[in-house]
């Protein structure tokens, strides 16, 4: 990530004093790829899920058309603003013909003045501005953003070194790593000058060992990647000679022809007679915690919960305490009604024949269930169908499902006036048949 994103951002000033404010375009380009990271565009996701719960759809005279006859292009809108209200704070658009158009994050600069945040643009068609997350204006004529993008900056950064960190861990943990040194009984045979690693036999010592090899015990250990590497080659003359004389058992072939030479690799060589693996990189002891709050802190920045995506951050206490949860998908709610207001007032300014775009009004089940005493019968068909995702049709209408209700209600109640009656003794059916059943058989 770019360092400069960590460093309090300063905007333009502007010439004329302290009344103006303006942002360039280059405070929002370095924001769009900060954007691109996984937690974003999670927080994202369930802002655009939770607007798209009341589906915009077209309405006249307060009827509300299929949601199938909602343009594609609504979607696409809606996505790009939201992504543009992340990154920027604002939304740039414009109508085109019977349809709107966002304007790519960093394409125009803003300018404030008296009270108002307008789009910068010298040539070409005029552009809209829809104001969310205004910028910071400061005393002395300069101005910060305040978008959720870059109030999140800092605690993306750190998300992505600790993130990287576990996998440049993992990556080494996978891979075989050996050191060796040097033992501290190594020293010259017997006093001569022949190196410890002379006193194999000359039968399985290479023929053709290079006088080159260090003879004295202190130049072995200053070469020693010298020293190595003359000892690897010398090991595979051996091993070449070794594999000249020998076949492996069912084959013509001897195991230095391609397709059947020796079935192993040597991975170290060493100059030493101790041998120690390296021990395995850990974890910080506060990893998984650090790690875990600053994905909070990205999805606080957002005014999304993480609560939305099956992350439960008070574990000890939510079962006893439910209310923790109401109150942070409330505060969630509260900022997704106030972006779908916005948005409203954009779709509303497509007008085809006097029907307009708009968020059709609708509940979740668990709230249909707890309000479906209190909201209009005629309602009830429309909303379990949008609040369950199938087809109106298959719900019954209001006098039908009255009309079960009563039947049913009618059953039970015979049903318990019966039992009732046969518990007294004043069942005559019971009665009736229990005489029968007294009578004497006969043949």
């Amino acid at each position: 990530m770019d360092a400069q994103l960590l460093r309090p951002l300063t905007l333009f000033d502007d010439k004329k004093g302290i009344h103006g404010y303006s942002v360039g375009t280059d405070a929002i380009k370095p924001l769009v790829a900060v954007a691109q990271n996984t937690i974003h565009q999670h927080a994202m996701f369930a802002l655009y899920s939770e607007l798209v719960r009341h589906p915009p759809t077209w309405t006249k005279n307060g009827k509300w058309a299929d949601i199938t006859l909602t343009p594609e292009w609504v979607d696409t809108c809606l996505r790009e603003a939201i992504s543009s209200i992340c990154i920027s704070g604002f939304v740039a658009w414009r109508r085109v013909k019977a349809a709107l158009v966002i304007a790519v994050p960093g394409t125009f600069a803003i300018t404030y003045r008296d009270g108002v945040w307008t789009v910068v643009t010298d040539k070409g068609p005029k552009w809209n501005l829809m104001m969310v997350d205004p910028p910071i204006r400061h005393a002395n004529g300069k101005c910060t953003l305040n978008s959720r993008v870059f109030n999140a900056v800092t605690d993306t950064a750190i998300y992505n070194e600790l993130y990287e960190n576990i996998r440049k861990r993992d990556h080494f943990n996978s891979r075989p790593s050996i050191f060796t040194v040097v033992d501290k009984g190594l020293r010259n045979q017997n006093g001569s000058s022949k190196q410890w690693f002379q006193q194999q036999t000359s039968g399985v010592t290479a023929a053709a060992r290079t006088s080159t090899v260090d003879s004295n015990f202190q130049t072995l250990v200053r070469n020693r990647a010298t020293t190595i590497k003359e000892l690897a080659q010398t090991s595979t003359v051996a091993r070449e000679q070794f594999n000249s004389q020998t076949k492996l058992a069912g084959t013509t072939g001897n195991l230095e022809d391609r397709h059947t030479k020796m079935q192993h690799l040597e991975h170290m060589v060493t100059d030493g007679k101790e041998v120690q693996t390296t021990r395995a990189l850990m974890s910080l002891s506060d990893g998984v915690q650090t790690l875990n709050q600053t994905l909070y802190n990205i999805f606080f920045h957002y005014h999304v919960p993480p609560q939305l995506l099956g992350r439960n951050i008070n574990a000890e206490r939510s079962g006893n305490n439910p209310r923790l949860n109401e109150m942070v998908l409330q505060s969630f709610f509260t900022d997704t009604t106030r972006l779908r207001g916005k948005f409203q007032l954009l779709l509303e300014t497509v007008n085809v024949d006097g029907a307009i775009l708009s968020f059709q009004p609708t509940v979740s089940p668990f709230e249909l269930d707890v309000l479906k005493d209190r909201l209009d019968p005629a309602c009830m068909q429309q909303l379990y169908a949008m609040a369950y995702h199938v087809p109106a049709s298959i719900f019954m209408d209001e006098k039908a499902f009255l009309k079960r209700k009563r039947d049913g209600e009618d059953s039970a109640g015979s049903d318990m006036q019966r039992t009732m009656q046969r518990r007294e003794g004043k069942d005559t059916t019971a009665a009736d048949a229990r005489a029968d059943y007294d009578k004497p058989q006969t043949k």
